[in-house]
């Protein structure tokens, strides 16, 4: 089309090998057939004539009507030109032939098309019916989806509504019952308190008046000092601010330095500081503290030792209390008679912990309460 035909000729030349080596024997009568004419544009009409009989053999050979028509159009021009007038009419006639029969075709297709034009548009038209259908079905299924995630979401907010009422009324049971406890721990710390206070106070007045021991008085002022010092535990645990375990660790390191260090008994005293903010109920927190003030008392009165050992842990979401010391070993089958066992074991009963109580001869007590909040 640019006019550069040795390019378009040597482009062709090479395209042919192609087609030839590939077998690709359309592609070979066609470029037959385009070499064939670009040679008869430059007028070497003997190697026009070659190629453009060549590509016609083949063609009409594999019957490629366009190429037949294209070489028939190049050999009429050629023997035109060369002034062979009545070989040019010849391929002419045969031109007008393959011309009809392509016009016929292209009908024939015509036709073919607009009959697949109308079974498409038909096809169409039923899909798009059923594409309605479709859609109208997907809307009733979006109406019913979005009817159930309003119900859904109706109903989420009816429990959060309940959630919230629950959660404000406990949150009001427990304010209350914070408050009758304060008032509890206050009545008794001030009224029952002082009360057994002066009790006390008043047999050591009655004693020092006699002038002579009184052994009455005397067990009068021992009992009322022993439940001052219950009293005192029950406040402490009743208070609700000592629902920490935090303040119960506080407390049993000052219970171990008190009565541990007014007999002269060497104690380490070590616990998890994951425990500290644990938050344990009230009969837990009871039962842990004063099974181990019973203990640290069985140690100061009974085993003759002179160093023990506390270590509270926290393992497994696992409370366990381990307490040893270094004294006087003692029969577990004699201890059954003492209340000091008895009431330790009764205090792991109430909250459902493993107390184990092990008393070798020459190595000491080990007591381990396991504790799962």
């Amino acid at each position: 089309m640019q006019g550069e035909y040795d390019k378009a000729l040597h482009t062709y030349t090479d395209a042919l090998q192609i087609a030839e080596e590939t077998g690709n024997i359309e592609n070979v009568a066609n470029l037959n057939s385009n070499i064939g004419k670009a040679h008869l544009i430059q007028k070497r009409y003997s190697d026009a004539g070659k190629f453009l009989l060549k590509g016609y053999a083949l063609a009409k050979e594999i019957g490629v009507k366009q190429v037949i028509k294209e070489s028939l159009e190049g050999l009429t021009e050629l023997e035109e030109k060369r002034g062979n007038f009545k070989q040019s009419l010849y391929y002419q006639r045969l031109l007008t032939v393959y011309k009809d029969s392509l016009l016929n075709e292209s009908n024939s297709m015509s036709i073919t098309e607009m009959q697949t034009k109308y079974e498409t548009e038909k096809k169409e038209k039923e899909i798009a019916l059923l594409t309605k259908d479709k859609e109208i079905q997907q809307v009733e299924i979006k109406k019913q989806t979005l009817l159930k995630k309003y119900l859904i979401v109706g109903l989420i907010l009816i429990l959060v509504l309940f959630f919230l009422i629950y959660n404000n009324y406990r949150i009001g049971q427990k304010v209350k019952l914070e408050n009758i406890r304060n008032n509890i721990a206050a009545d008794l710390h001030d009224d029952i308190g002082s009360t057994l206070n002066s009790i006390s106070l008043f047999s050591e007045v009655a004693k020092h008046e006699a002038g002579k021991p009184i052994p009455a008085l005397e067990e009068i002022g021992v009992s009322a000092r022993k439940i001052i010092d219950a009293m005192s535990d029950i406040v402490w645990t009743i208070n609700p601010e000592n629902d920490t375990f935090e303040n119960v660790i506080a407390r049993m390191r000052s219970v171990a330095y008190l009565l541990l260090k007014a007999k002269g008994i060497e104690f380490v005293f070590k616990a998890d500081e994951s425990l500290n903010k644990l938050s344990l109920p009230m009969l837990a927190r009871k039962n842990i503290y004063l099974l181990f003030k019973e203990a640290t008392t069985n140690i100061v009165k009974h085993s003759n030792a002179s160093r023990a050992t506390f270590h509270l842990l926290f393992e497994n979401r696992n409370i366990k209390l381990l307490i040893q010391d270094n004294g006087m070993s003692f029969e577990m089958e004699q201890s059954r008679m003492g209340n000091g066992i008895k009431n330790m074991k009764r205090r792991a009963a109430e909250i459902g912990a493993q107390l184990i109580v092990e008393s070798v001869n020459g190595q000491g007590t080990t007591i381990e309460l396991n504790y799962k909040p």
